[in-house]
């Protein structure tokens, strides 16, 4: 990736075969939230990843959920 171009970096995945600079995670439910009504998840491959890391978090506040899924390989028909 050449940052000195015009680049869409928010179309960079995390977790992908390409190479990139180390980023640190946390897990929604390791927050100390007293109250959640919204999680907006806008990241590239990783949505589930995320999802499953607020499971006591959704479970306890019942929040909205705004996500996306357009990229084929994360399509699961149910």
């Amino acid at each position: 990736m050449n940052y000195e171009k015009n680049n869409k970096f928010s179309g960079l995945a995390l977790g992908s075969r390409e190479q990139g600079d180390k980023v640190p995670c946390k897990a929604v439910d390791t927050l100390p939230l007293r109250y959640c009504h919204l999680i907006k998840v806008n990241v590239e491959d990783i949505e589930n990843k995320v999802l499953i890391s607020a499971t006591e978090i959704v479970n306890r506040f019942w929040p909205i959920l705004y996500t996306k899924n357009d990229r084929k390989p994360d399509r699961k028909s149910s």
